[in-house]
C-alpha cells in the first residue's frame, strides 16, 4: 500500500492516482475545497481512496475524475442506472449526472488531525449526520441574521 499523500493540481496527481488504482491500490488524498464541510475540510482532512468496486451507493463519498484535469470528490445522492448525482455537503444543488464510468475510487478512511475514522463505522456514521444537520442549522442561523441586520441598516435601526 502506498501511504503517500497526493496533493497539488490535477493534471498533476491524476496520472499518479490512475496508476495507484490501475494497481489495486488505495491512496490517501489531501482535501482542497470547502465543498464537503464540515465532513471534510480544506487542507486539514486527508480521505483514503480505495479503488472503486464497480457499484454506487447513496450516501457514499466517492472520487470522480473527468479527463486529465477535473476530480469530483462528494457525496453520491441519487442513482440512475449508469449515472451518479453528486452533491458537497455544503452545496446545495447537485451535480449530474455523471456516468459511473468516471467513479475511481471511494472514501473508507477520514484522517483529521491525528485521527483516522472508518466512514462505515456507525458510531462515525451517527456522528457525522448529526454533525451535517448542525451546520446547516447554524448555515440557516447566520444568513438569517445576516438579512436582519441588513434590513436594520437599510432602515436605520427601526423595526421593519
Amino acid at each position: 500500500m502506498d501511504f503517500m499523500k497526493y496533493y497539488g493540481e490535477p493534471q498533476e496527481i491524476i496520472p499518479k492516482m490512475r496508476e495507484m488504482i490501475d494497481k489495486k491500490q488505495g491512496f490517501w488524498l489531501t482535501v482542497t475545497g470547502n465543498s464537503m464541510m464540515p465532513t471534510l475540510e480544506h487542507m486539514k482532512s486527508s480521505v483514503y481512496i480505495s479503488p472503486f468496486c464497480g457499484r454506487a451507493k447513496k450516501g457514499k463519498i466517492y472520487l470522480s475524475v473527468f479527463g486529465e484535469h477535473h476530480c469530483l470528490l462528494h457525496r453520491v445522492i441519487r442513482c440512475e442506472g449508469e449515472m451518479l448525482y453528486y452533491k458537497g455537503d455544503a452545496l446545495v444543488r447537485c451535480e449530474g449526472p455523471i456516468p459511473l464510468s468516471d467513479t475511481i475510487g471511494e472514501v473508507t478512511k477520514i484522517q483529521k488531525s491525528d485521527r483516522i475514522f472508518l466512514i462505515d463505522n456507525p458510531v462515525y456514521r451517527f456522528c457525522n449526520r448529526i454533525n451535517r444537520f448542525i451546520y446547516w442549522i447554524k448555515r440557516g442561523i447566520s444568513r438569517f441574521m445576516h438579512r436582519v441586520i441588513s434590513r436594520m441598516k437599510q432602515t436605520g435601526g427601526r423595526s421593519f
